[in-house]
């Protein structure tokens, strides 16, 4: 009985911080780059707090030194306390779940500090907020479930071009705002002794919202009235993720883990609204006079990119790990939406990480886990002939926290996106990650109360 009121407190505490934080991550803004006006916006990177720091690594993450030390009474007598390590959600590949061997809950926060330099023209921007939060719990030896909460994609631009038509100059003022979330559901199963298979199943929802505005000068507002054009795009799709991995000891000190993942959708469903009209007024006290384009709830199918990816990984048993993945994002046939293409892209992810030994007696350093990793990607999109790809290097580091298997986790990511030619903007950032990684037993039964 005691355990029973004890896990539906748990369960209830969890409930209560899951609608807070999914109140906040769905109000904030994740970016301020001009890119983000194509497509469903900015693609978000899945970093957890155990990748965020080795390049957004985990196709092939599976550390040995999670499971035996809560199921394998052997391997638990004989382990030193130098093998007593975190457990980390991996949300990269699904079967990865099966080697959760605690209760784990993360969460994590995220600032975005972005600097644009177009045509001799610099400016700065700062954009702060969850970057995800998520629970995983073993089920038996060979199980593992856990589901959480992420931003999918950003949406945040706003810019402005001058036109003259027929005599009458005006200014054209581009807006958007949104993005998509992912609430994904993930399983994971030990099938053998050396294959783990697991499915994710996702939910993709949001609102994007477009505005441009002409605006005319003075001169011509007698005869020409400014118009706006408002575009809302609302997402609600469902997608799976298939994903395996295979993992064989070398030799009693090397491991060796080779994963794939497959989410071959490649639309999602939505509702579009549009508006069309003439305004009399300010931007902030405008006042509709002719309605030119109305439509509402209009069901549409929203192109997106089916992915796969493939990683192989190298353990020195209870030491380290290092990593490379591959990622493809394929569409079924190349789109091109406004003299802008949509087509294939890939992404190059290599990383390492030093285990942290939070049960090692001595210096607080060698207790600590260290990352490294850097990343390449192309871009899905194509401007005038030019993919817009962006690369970055990591480093992270994950501090223990006093009497428990917890750790306060942090991650930098240093990159750039696009280039300062041809009217393209140069991005250059600083990613900087905090997160906060619980480890207990919530769920597991005690066999003595």
């Amino acid at each position: 009985m005691k355990y029973l009121n004890t896990t539906a407190i748990k369960s209830f505490v969890i409930c209560c911080q899951f609608i807070l934080l999914s109140s906040l991550l769905m109000a904030q803004k994740n970016t301020s780059s001009p890119y983000s006006m194509y497509g469903i916006g900015l693609l978000q990177a899945n970093n957890f707090n155990s990748n965020a720091g080795s390049g957004g690594i985990g196709y092939a993450w599976r550390p040995s030194v999670y499971k035996p030390l809560i199921y394998d009474s052997l391997a638990r007598s004989n382990a030193s306390l130098n093998d007593r390590k975190t457990n980390y959600i991996n949300p990269k590949n699904p079967a990865s779940f099966s080697n959760i061997s605690l209760t784990t809950f993360e969460v994590g926060a995220k600032s975005f500090n972005t600097q644009f330099k177009s045509d001799s023209q610099t400016k700065q921007d700062n954009n702060s907020g969850l970057s995800h939060f998520a629970i995983a719990f073993p089920i038996g030896e060979k199980l593992g479930l856990g589901f959480g909460l992420r931003p999918y994609s950003a949406v945040g631009y706003e810019y402005e071009s001058s036109n003259s038509v027929n005599g009458a100059s005006s200014t054209n003022k581009y807006e958007g705002s949104g993005g998509v979330n992912e609430f994904f559901l993930s399983g994971g199963i030990e099938i053998s002794k050396s294959f783990s298979l697991g499915v994710s199943t996702k939910y993709l929802f949001g609102k994007i919202k477009e505005n441009k505005r002409v605006i005319y000068s003075t001169s011509s507002a007698s005869s020409f009235f400014n118009t706006i054009n408002r575009d809302e795009t609302i997402i609600n799709s469902f997608s799976t993720e298939i994903g395996l991995q295979y993992f064989k000891n070398i030799n009693s000190d090397y491991r060796m883990v080779i994963g794939v993942v497959a989410s071959p959708i490649d639309e999602l469903n939505g509702k579009h609204n549009k508006l069309v009209a003439t305004y009399t007024g300010t931007e902030n006290l405008e006042k509709i006079k002719d309605t030119i384009n109305l439509t509402k709830d209009e069901s549409i199918k929203v192109p997106f990119a089916a992915i796969y990816g493939t990683g192989i990984s190298i353990e020195k048993i209870g030491k380290w790990a290092i990593e490379f993945d591959y990622t493809y994002r394929n569409w079924a046939e190349n789109k091109k939406v406004n003299g802008v293409y949509f087509g294939n892209a890939m992404n190059f992810a290599l990383g390492f990480e030093k285990f942290n030994e939070i049960s090692s007696f001595g210096s607080y350093l060698k207790r600590m886990g260290y990352r490294f990793g850097l990343h390449h990607n192309t871009s899905l999109v194509n401007i005038k002939g030019v993919d817009i790809s962006e690369t970055g290097l990591t480093f992270g580091f994950s501090m223990p926290l006093r009497k428990s298997f917890s750790t306060l986790n942090f991650g930098i990511e240093l990159g750039k996106r696009g280039e300062d030619k041809n009217g393209f903007s140069l991005e250059k950032y600083m990613n900087i990650q905090v997160g906060l990684t619980i480890n207990d037993k919530w769920f597991i039964k005690r066999k003595y109360d």
